[in-house]
């Protein structure tokens, strides 16, 4: 019975383990055709850049990146490799407890047949029932007899459905090493792929090296231009944001005036009622005309100042409710914007960079350049508002999109989709993104995000 107990706890725990391992096989193998898909991405990109005999950061960008998704896909693999090891080293452990409950049954149910023959003659069992000494023991002897025989029948079902559990746990072991193999053939072909990449890299980055002060050059005009449409939008957005105070002060004062007219307009109606009142009341009375002045004075003196703002004020703009609520809304979904492009990567992070071939230099970015197939859109991240489209000379076109007290910039663009004043949705295509066929097709959206006056980092708060 100990045993028996054993072996079901066993089971149990067998069966519990399996979901977690398919989980965790099922996790890396999506992960796996997502990195695949960016290969593909990057790999159509290189295709694009080739047409350019000359190489160019670009083009040694889109080989780094190549490279950095190989990386995590040969990881991927190797994780793989290890899940099926630990997989089926559970199996055989599965297999050896069941061959060994597998024994003790066949040894058990031999026993059981040996006795079994020894009562086999009819004549056997009836001299066993009528040998009894009483009545009670001949019908424990007859249970005894028909209980033997229904555990006989378990006992031989027990052992076919545990060489049945055996042969499925073999097949899984099998199908487990034929996965293992695919896995290690995919390792090393990724492997040897990874190679090639970094030999590309490092005759792109030694082709580049001897252009030095070709890029030192290319550094301070992409410079020049990154600061002029930075210095804009900071201007538009703070002219947009001076023109949003003004408005809502109009608005205030307007609010006020009212209130103040309200007041005046209830003191007139006050003081016309406690003149009525006087004449009726000096009327009874037949008191002089002294006498309805002295009424009048102190209505005079209780006359309500004009009503003025508390230091709160309770005035609440309909547009600020909605704002807030935008607000609310993208801020809670920081890390799972969706990206601004269908496909690319981020060759340009936020802050402080070091050059990607000059050494010792820096550049400083105030948003995230995002590079994409040739012919991408570029797409809105969230609800909101277009409150600015305008062109910069030099990088084009650029669109901002008001989110609350939050605003998403996209610049870099050729053709616009929406006009302001219009309302957008995410993943809702807003222009075309320029493709420099003079830099190997690049084809690379500019991206910021303000709160306020407060520039972020977008790459934090888009979907992993």
């Amino acid at each position: 019975m100990y045993a028996k107990r054993n072996f079901v706890i066993f089971l149990l725990l067998a069966i519990i383990a399996f979901p977690a391992f398919s989980q965790s096989i099922k996790d890396l193998q999506a992960q796996k055709a997502k990195l695949q898909e960016e290969l593909k991405m990057t790999n159509k990109l290189l295709i694009d850049t080739k047409k350019s005999a000359a190489s160019s950061e670009t083009k040694l960008a889109i080989i780094r990146q190549t490279i950095a998704s190989r990386k995590v896909l040969i990881e991927n693999l190797s994780l793989q490799i290890n899940a099926l090891d630990r997989h089926m080293d559970t199996l055989q452990s599965e297999k050896t407890r069941l061959s060994q409950r597998l024994s003790r049954l066949r040894a058990d149910y031999a026993r059981l047949l040996q006795e079994a023959q020894i009562r086999k003659s009819t004549y056997s069992q009836l001299l066993f029932l009528f040998s009894s000494e009483s009545f009670g023991q001949a019908y424990r002897r007859l249970r005894y007899l028909q209980e033997s025989s229904d555990y006989r029948k378990k006992q031989a079902y027990e052992i076919l459905g545990v060489q049945e559990t055996i042969t499925h746990k073999q097949n899984e072991i099998i199908q487990a090493k034929q996965s293992k193999v695919v896995t290690l053939s995919q390792k090393e072909q990724e492997s040897k792929q990874l190679q090639s990449e970094q030999s590309k890299e490092n005759q792109s980055l030694s082709e580049l090296k001897k252009k030095n002060k070709e890029l030192q050059t290319q550094l301070s005009k992409q410079q020049r231009q990154a600061n002029a449409l930075n210095a804009r939008i900071e201007r538009a957005i703070l002219e947009e944001m001076r023109r949003e105070e003004a408005r809502r002060e109009a608005a205030r004062r307007k609010e006020q005036q009212a209130r103040e007219a309200a007041a005046a307009k209830k003191a007139a109606a006050d003081r016309a009622a406690a003149e009525r009142a006087a004449k009726k009341q000096g009327k009874k009375s037949k008191q002089p005309v002294a006498t309805e002045e002295k009424v009048q004075t102190p209505v005079e003196t209780t006359k309500p100042a004009p009503a003025a703002l508390p230091a709160t004020s309770a005035y609440v703009d309909m547009m600020t409710k909605e704002e807030a609520l935008v607000s609310g809304n993208f801020a809670a979904n920081r890390g799972r914007l969706p990206w601004p492009v269908e496909k690319g990567y981020i060759r340009g992070h936020f802050g402080i960079q070091p050059h990607p071939v000059l050494k010792h230099v820096t550049t400083n970015n105030k948003g995230i350049y995002i590079q994409a197939p040739r012919n991408s859109d570029a797409r809105a991240v969230f609800d909101g508002v277009v409150t600015q489209r305008f062109a910069i000379p030099g990088n084009n076109n650029a669109i901002i999109i008001r989110h609350g007290n939050y605003r998403t910039v996209y610049a870099n663009l050729t053709s616009i989709y929406v006009n302001v004043g219009d309302h957008v949705s995410p993943r809702q295509r807003i222009g075309k993104i320029f493709v420099d066929d003079e830099n190997g097709g690049k084809t690379e959206l500019y991206m910021m995000l303000w709160q306020d006056k407060t520039l972020l980092n977008p790459e934090s708060w888009l979907a992993r």
